[in-house]
């Protein structure tokens, strides 16, 4: 058996028995099925060791709170403008 970590939706690392790999796929031996997956799907990435797989999800992380405090500052700047407009109609 070739051991695998799979990281997926959640904030977990989950140890896999595969059968089989190739450079990108591997067959899970947990699958009912059988059947060739991807190591790296929107739903599921497969990594080599427990320190890939955490350093995957770091990073992951750490690229969704950046993507976050941008947008966070988008609105602010937006709401910075929106309050500088006067509070009456000037003609």
């Amino acid at each position: 058996m070739i051991r695998k970590y799979r990281t997926g939706w959640g904030l977990s690392i989950e140890s896999v028995d595969c059968t089989r790999e190739t450079s990108s796929s591997v067959w899970p031996s947990d699958d009912t099925y059988k059947q060739r997956v991807p190591k790296r799907a929107n739903y599921h990435q497969y990594h080599d060791t427990w320190a890939e797989a955490k350093l995957y999800l770091v990073t992951n992380a750490e690229n969704n709170r950046a993507k976050a405090q941008r947008v966070l500052a988008g609105a602010e700047e937006i709401l910075r403008t929106v309050n500088a407009l006067p509070d009456k109609e000037t003609t």
